[in-house]
């Protein structure tokens, strides 16, 4: 049941970052959504390093539970990223090849 829920929120955090329409609110939603993933990672990794620390059944989950949320976000602010530089090389494209026709 509990996975249902976790793709259904990995999906939303992909999807958020395709309809970003400006920089500056990519920047504000990496800010908003990706330091609170942070500070769980940073957790995470406090608690496993303690030296009293013995693992635990469930710790694969939790892991799971986190990381596929995670790379969801990371992989649509990539994939943000990327459509953006496509976009701003055809548009340079397309000015140069205007500018050879005027010429």
């Amino acid at each position: 049941m509990i996975l249902k829920y976790v793709f259904f929120i990995s999906a939303a955090l992909y999807l958020i970052p395709l309809f970003i329409p400006t920089w500056k609110w990519y920047w504000v939603s990496s800010a908003v959504i990706g330091l609170p993933l942070s500070a769980l990672w940073a957790l995470q990794f406090y608690l496993v390093s303690q030296p009293d620390h013995q693992g635990s059944p469930g710790g694969s989950l939790g892991l799971f539970i986190a990381g596929v949320p995670t790379l969801a976000f990371l992989a649509g602010m990539f994939s943000r990223y990327c459509k953006w530089v496509v976009q701003l090389k055809t548009g340079e494209l397309k000015a140069k090849k205007s500018d050879q026709k005027v010429t």
